[in-house]
């Protein structure tokens, strides 16, 4: 018998792409724009991916009371300083990495099972943290994917050149987007 009180969403590769590619350049005016040109310097590529698993189909998890560990994004922020407008990890490279393996909404791959719609973190080996998030926008060849990411604005870049550009003191994990699995009750479905 299947268990009825969670419902699964599809993740539609197609549309996050989609999203990826239109707002790469130019940002999506209904979003915070985090990059370091707005002049808060945090960087806006957890911010862009997250809008990007959202226009994917992704709910946004968190419920009356928002906890820090979830995953949402209520409004813009009015001022720089402002805080209670997204989860941390909506907006932190690190946080998100860490929501979509333990949410199940996605799990570590290899790069060569990169698809569109996938997303990649950066990690800073000598500091041994994530600093950097990109998503999957198209397959370039038999090894290598274009990535699109914000804080720079980099529209589909070969993967391979975005990995020598940040050096050999990074390393990557690769991250398969699965559907969201959710609870009935949350989304008001009998």
């Amino acid at each position: 018998m299947a268990d009825e009180t969670f419902m699964t969403i599809k993740y539609n590769r197609s549309l996050a792409v989609d999203y990826a590619i239109r707002y790469a350049i130019f940002y999506n005016p209904d979003y915070a724009d985090l990059s370091t040109a707005s002049g808060n310097g945090q960087g806006d590529c957890a911010n862009f991916v997250s809008q990007v698993l959202r226009a994917g189909g992704w709910p946004m998890d968190g419920g009356f009371v928002k906890w820090p560990w979830d995953w949402w994004y209520e409004r813009k922020p009015d001022h720089v300083g402002d805080s209670g407008w997204a989860s941390s990890s909506w907006v932190k490279p690190g946080h998100l990495r860490t929501y979509i393996a333990l949410s199940g909404r996605g799990a570590e791959c290899s790069e060569q099972d990169l698809l569109p719609g996938d997303v990649v973190f950066v990690v800073n080996n000598v500091v041994g943290a994530v600093f950097h998030a990109m998503v999957v926008t198209s397959v370039l060849g038999k090894n290598d994917v274009g990535v699109t990411y914000h804080t720079t604005n980099v529209l589909n870049c070969s993967f391979r050149k975005t990995k020598e550009k940040f050096g050999k003191d990074c390393s990557y994990l690769p991250f398969k987007i699965a559907d969201a699995r959710v609870p009935n009750a949350e989304y008001g479905i009998d």
